[in-house]
């Protein structure tokens, strides 16, 4: 991208949402897995331009590999021919990858890296009405940057492709209103570009009553022949408990037939499953146990492993098979809690400072966890991001009935703690800046000093603890907390968040927090 564009795109809000970014949790699939599937479907986005195939739809229930079909199919496209456009994978661990507000910038910055006259057309329409496009609604965002600068593109031979994955993930709705925007801009978009959307079995609902369901063409992972799936899930399997480092630790060791076979059997088609294995048995490996051991444990130890959330139960009981009172069963409840409602994912330094808690005690925990949680190697590089959204649906859906995860008391503890964090670190010239006459972008060192004096879970708090409190049950106590803090502390968290960069959140986050407040708070 050239230096005019980039000066003219600074103002440009985008997001790390590409299949290749490094926030995107899926793996590519293993080789030799899922050929056919992804062969039918790479072929059919390829094929030359045709006006009956605008779409093509591969959808799923929850672990059945999407994703990891996506990020396989979409790294194919950009390697072999160019053919991919843009990318989007929503996901409902980040803020600005499960709503639909950036999805129309984001895939005009893409698009203007992949295509000159794209990127000609669009620095043209911002100079001429950057000032109020780029705070538009997401819909005439949509309908202006995308649609009608893909119309002004010359016809092509090869395809452009643009990959939405996961897009039930997006949003309240579910990826409808995508759709419709979809459905209503189709026609304006020239022949060549076309759409390839993964999500679970309603996407291929929503479309059967819509005229964009004639120009689909419908992969659905279900139909696919369960022999094929189960030798793509044993394969998988047998490949992925081999560690070249076992040879060394403990006299070389591989998975055998019966097991491999048990494993697979169990798993029942869902991918998810066999990958949530696999690193149960690393993990346990990591700890000091024989990955035999590990694989008996999960296979003959629970008579009663016949699904995915009895494999989760499994791991959670192991990690909390201590006594109920213990400090230690507390402290496993309020991280995993913490990492189903944070916000945003948090690196392990971040949340341990979040949540007031030992560094150490903390990775000891996540490491316990690490066959459903991505963690980083470093303490301050990194997030902790749960690997699949199934484990948190567990969390919410079944352990939240018994435990505090995704309740009410926990967002209200993790708002306690944001509070406890500003009130602590909050102060006047935070960053020791030498004058308050340069604007932010001219101080040389700005970024340096932040790192500095800014930790991330300083950062997380005075960005989200209104999402906290608008979570939270109304008590008098947190209202007073809130109103101390407000009172006390507004204009330290206000230089805060202009130096990273979010004071444009400010005034929705008091209007939050005074629909909140509004009953008792100020009376």
């Amino acid at each position: 991208m050239d230096v005019t564009a980039e000066n003219v795109f600074k103002d440009l809000k985008y997001v790390s949402a590409r299949y290749n970014a490094a926030e995107i949790t899926a793996q590519r699939c293993m080789d030799g897995t899922r050929v056919e599937i992804i062969q039918d479907i790479i072929e059919h986005l390829t094929c030359p331009p045709d006006p009956l195939l605008r779409l093509v739809l591969c959808s799923g229930p929850a672990g059945s590999g999407k994703s990891t079909i996506a990020k396989t199919i979409a790294a194919h496209l950009e390697d072999h021919g160019r053919f991919l456009a843009a990318s989007f994978f929503f996901s409902r661990d980040y803020v600005e990858r499960k709503e639909i507000k950036y999805v129309p910038s984001t895939l005009a910055h893409q698009l203007a890296d992949y295509s000159p006259r794209f990127q000609d057309l669009l620095v043209k329409l911002l100079k001429e009405d950057c000032s109020r496009l780029i705070y538009a609604d997401p819909k005439e965002q949509f309908q202006k940057m995308v649609v009608q600068l893909l119309a002004q593109m010359p016809p092509s031979r090869t395809p452009w492709v643009i990959c939405l994955d996961a897009l039930d993930e997006c949003g309240k709705d579910h990826g409808k209103i995508l759709l419709r925007w979809l459905s209503e801009a189709i026609s304006d978009i020239p022949v060549h570009i076309r759409f390839f959307l993964t999500g679970r079995p309603e996407i291929h609902y929503y479309l059967q009553f819509d005229h964009l369901a004639l120009l689909c063409k419908y992969s659905n992972l279900e139909a696919v022949e369960p022999e094929t799936v189960r030798k793509d899930i044993r394969l998988y399997v047998t490949q992925s408990l081999i560690d070249p480092t076992w040879d060394r630790s403990i006299g070389g060791w591989q998975v055998n037939d019966q097991d491999a076979n048990e494993i697979t059997s169990r798993a029942d088609g869902l991918f998810i499953f066999a990958a949530t294995a696999v690193r149960y048995v690393h993990a346990r490996t990591d700890l000091g146990f024989h990955p035999q051991k590990s694989v008996d444990d999960l296979l003959r130890g629970n008579t009663h492993l016949s699904s995915l959330y009895d494999l989760y139960l499994q791991i959670i009981e192991e990690l909390i098979g201590i006594p109920v009172h213990s400090d230690a069963l507390r402290r496993t409840e309020r991280v995993l809690g913490a990492i189903v409602c944070l916000v945003e994912p948090q690196s392990i330094k971040s949340l341990a400072g979040l949540l007031d808690i030992d560094v150490e005690e903390l990775c000891h925990t996540l490491t316990c966890l690490s066959a459903v949680l991505s963690i980083p190697a470093h303490d301050n590089v990194g997030v902790i991001k749960i690997i699949h959204l199934s484990f948190r649906e567990f969390l919410t859906e079944k352990i939240g009935k018994k435990q505090p995860c995704g309740t009410e008391a926990l967002q209200q503890y993790l708002v306690l703690n944001t509070f406890r964090v500003m009130q602590k670190e909050l102060k006047f010239n935070i960053c020791h800046l030498p004058t308050s006459h340069l604007r932010n972008t001219d101080i040389p060192d700005l970024e340096e000093r932040k790192q500095e004096y800014i930790p991330s879970h300083l950062a997380y708090s005075s960005r989200f603890w209104v999402t906290h409190l608008a979570a939270s049950p109304y008590s008098i106590k947190l209202a007073q907390i809130a109103r101390k803090f407000v009172l006390d502390y507004f204009l330290f968290w206000l230089e805060v968040l202009s130096l990273i960069g979010a004071v444009g959140s400010a005034a929705d986050s008091l209007s939050k927090f005074i629909k909140w407040a509004s009953e008792v708070c100020f009376q």
